[in-house]
Order: structure tokens, then C-alpha cells, then sequence
């Protein structure tokens, strides 16, 4: 609920739904007794319908609506004091009858725009009344309450607003965070793209209000034309590199899940051929070598190295390598088993000492049932190619999908 001395700033600061949570709380909106409306008026960069601001006394808010005129807060246009009423339906639901007691807004503009805000609240909307005449015009009756004949903030002063932050802001700061840094990233070309969009509406708003503007406004025009057909240049190539960002991550991704895919293969592959084959062979003899201990360390180096690049790689790659990548955890205890039997019998052989042929049993089954799995996944990642082909790329937001998001 509003009260005196309210905020603007930090209004215009909330996102919509912060906005709702802090003003529009049905059982503090039910206790109002007036409210100051605004259409298309904007809520963290992104213009909203319709904001209403209610208050508990008519008088906090006529007095508000006052400083709301003075300061040229919003167009008059698309601005309404109104008394509010809450009674309940022969149906049980809420209506709220919202009286328009003076600013430019007309019924038909506050029930449009306001008609999804009430649907969100459940709520019934039923507008009366218009504005003193002369209000709609912007005619004050004093110079506190004076307005432009533009219904709105003051073009003039407005637009030197627009040519400062042209100079301060976008020229100091936002394009040299993409032009000038070092490895820009998709994030720094986002935002960027966010507030240069923001930025070219407010451009256009003023553009389309110079209709009813005085010759001082009109002579900023040549500027801020300027200004705009600068932005146009500078948005779709932004929007570009935006695109070529998801390209480069797609392709990365997909580089990632074909690179570990082979290594998969290659590890069954030496697993299979040359662990199995050759060094088992040659622990169960009990004749292994120092070139069997080299064999079975490398596999073990290869497998650290593939896990540890599975980490990087999307949440699609793992899904369809998963049983691969499992079937390469579950080898690393029994090669490392593998390694220690190997370093016994070197060490007998180097001692006289006799091999432990329980444990050498015991790893012989290990290294069996692992086989089986190789076998197994060996079949179940020779038939994931086609599904790597088409992994998903990660939901990263296409410069065109932003341009209609920021409209």
C-alpha cells in the first residue's frame, strides 16, 4: 500500500512480479480507497500495460498525483487519479469499480490494458467516470500542476537526456564491454543488446511524440535520428555475434560427445586386445613384465583423462554415452587390482617370494566379469553415433528469439 513521499525510483526498478507481490496483495489492494494508474509505463526496462499504484487514503494520493504531474513521472495521456471500490458479485467474485477522477486516461485505454493485470488478481474490472475537462489536455490550474501540451514529460528536456546517455553511457560504457574487452562472452553480448534495445525504445517513444512538440524539441530531432539509425546498425550485429556464439557452443558440444566417444571405444578396444589377451594372460601364468605394468598404467591414465573431460560435456552428451562412461567407472578398481598383481609378481620374481594365488583367482574373476561389460557397452556405443549427431545444443537464446523477447 502507498503512502506519502512514495518511491518512483524504486518502483521503476521492480519486475513485474516483485511489482504485484509488494502493491497488488489482495487483501492490502482490498483496503484502498484510490490508486494513481499508468499504461504502458515500464518496470525494469520492459513497458507493462498497466501499473497501478493503490492507496489507502484519496488525499495521499491526490497530493502524489500532484508530484506526478510537477515531475512529469509519465505521459498525462497515460496517466489517471481514481477512486477504487471493492463490493463482491451475485457470483462471489471481487469487483473493483475504478472511477477516473482526473489525467489524461480514458475508460476504454484503462479497460484494455488493465484487463489482464485483474485477470491475474481474479478479480472483476468495471472503469467509469473521465477526467475534468481540460485535465485530458494537460491544462493545469496552477504552474505546480502545468504540462506540456504534449501530454507528456518534456520533450525537449527529454531528449537531452537521450543525447547525454548516448555520449555517457552508451558510447563510455556499453559498447566498449563487447568492443573493447579482451573475450567478450555471450553474456557481455546479451546484455549489451538488452540495454541498447531498451534504449532505441525509449529513442522511437520519442520520436513518435514530436507530432505535438514545440520548434525547441524539434530541433534534436537531426540527433537523435542520428542516434537511431546508429543503433540499427549496431543491434543485428550484435544479434549476429549473439548467433555465432550458439554455433560456436553447438559445435563444441558436439566435439566434446564425439571425442569422448572415442575414447570409449579406444579404451574397450585395448581392454579388450591387448589387456585381456595379452597382459591377463600373462598374470595368470605368472609372467608378467614391466612392459605389462606400462600397458595397464596407460589405460589407467586414459581412463582419468576421459572422465575427467566427460565433466565438461552437456547434460545430452553424458545421458547418451551414459552406459559407456558407467562401464569405464566400474574398470578402473579392477585395473587398478590389475596394476598391484602385476607389481607383486615383479616383486616375487625379483625376491623369490611365492604370487598369492587366492587373490590371483580372485582378480581373474574381476577381470572376467569386466570383459562382459565391455563386450556389452562395446555393442551400446557403436549404436549411439546417430543419437550424438542429433544431441541437443543447450537452451542458449537465439539473437532472433532475444529481438522478439525485447519487443
Amino acid at each position: 500500500m502507498a503512502d506519502k513521499d512514495f518511491d518512483f525510483n524504486e518502483l521503476k526498478e521492480l519486475k513485474l512480479a516483485q511489482y504485484k507481490k509488494t502493491h497488488l496483495k489482495p487483501a492490502l489492494f482490498k483496503k484502498s480507497k484510490a490508486a494513481i494508474i499508468f499504461v504502458d509505463y515500464k518496470l525494469a526496462g520492459k513497458k507493462i500495460p498497466c501499473v497501478i499504484i493503490p492507496f489507502k487514503k484519496g488525499a495521499i494520493a491526490a497530493k502524489t498525483f500532484k508530484d506526478v504531474k510537477k515531475n512529469k513521472e509519465h505521459f498525462l495521456k497515460k496517466t489517471g487519479l481514481a477512486s477504487v471500490e471493492f463490493t463482491t458479485t451475485d457470483d462471489g467474485k471481487t469487483l473493483v469499480t475504478v472511477e477516473i477522477k482526473k489525467g489524461g486516461l480514458g475508460a476504454e485505454t484503462l479497460t484494455a490494458k488493465a484487463s489482464k493485470l485483474f485477470g491475474d488478481l481474479k478479480m472483476e474490472l468495471k472503469v467509469t467516470g473521465t477526467a475534468a475537462k481540460g485535465e485530458e489536455k494537460g491544462e493545469g490550474t496552477g504552474t505546480e500542476e502545468s504540462v506540456d501540451s504534449n501530454d507528456g514529460p518534456d520533450l525537449f528536456n527529454q531528449g537531452k537526456i537521450l543525447i547525454d546517455g548516448w555520449k555517457n553511457k552508451v558510447r563510455k560504457e556499453i559498447l566498449p564491454s563487447i568492443q573493447k574487452s579482451a573475450n567478450p562472452t555471450k553474456e557481455n553480448y546479451k546484455e549489451a543488446f538488452e540495454k541498447l534495445n531498451n534504449y532505441r525504445n525509449e529513442v522511437l517513444e520519442w520520436l513518435s511524440g514530436l507530432g505535438d512538440a514545440d520548434e525547441k524539441a524539434k530541433e534534436l530531432q537531426k540527433n537523435i535520428d542520428q542516434i537511431q539509425q546508429e543503433l540499427d546498425k549496431f543491434l543485428p550485429s550484435i544479434k549476429k555475434k549473439i548467433d555465432s556464439f550458439l554455433d560456436d557452443v553447438g559445435d563444441k558440444i558436439n566435439d566434446i560427445g564425439k571425442d569422448i566417444k572415442e575414447g570409449i571405444k579406444n579404451i574397450f578396444d585395448v581392454f579388450k586386445n591387448k589387456i585381456q589377451k595379452d597382459v591377463v594372460s600373462n598374470v595368470k601364468s605368472k609372467n608378467a613384465s614391466e612392459d605389462d605394468k606400462k600397458e595397464v598404467q596407460s589405460i589407467l591414465d586414459q581412463v582419468q583423462e576421459l572422465l575427467k573431460k566427460s565433466e565438461e560435456a552437456s547434460e545430452d552428451v553424458k545421458e547418451t554415452l551414459s552406459k559407456g562412461l558407467d562401464k569405464v567407472k566400474s574398470m578402473f578398481p579392477s585395473l587398478e587390482k590389475l596394476n598391484k598383481a602385476i607389481e607383486s609378481q615383479l616383486k616375487s620374481a625379483g625376491t623369490g617370494e611365492p604370487v598369492d594365488d587366492k587373490a590371483n583367482k580372485m582378480l581373474m574373476e574381476l577381470l572376467k566379469k569386466a570383459k562382459e561389460d565391455v563386450d556389452n557397452s562395446d555393442k551400446q556405443i557403436n549404436k549411439s553415433e546417430k543419437e550424438l549427431s542429433n544431441t541437443k545444443r543447450e537452451p542458449v537464446a537465439s539473437g532472433d528469439d532475444l529481438l522478439k523477447s525485447l519487443k
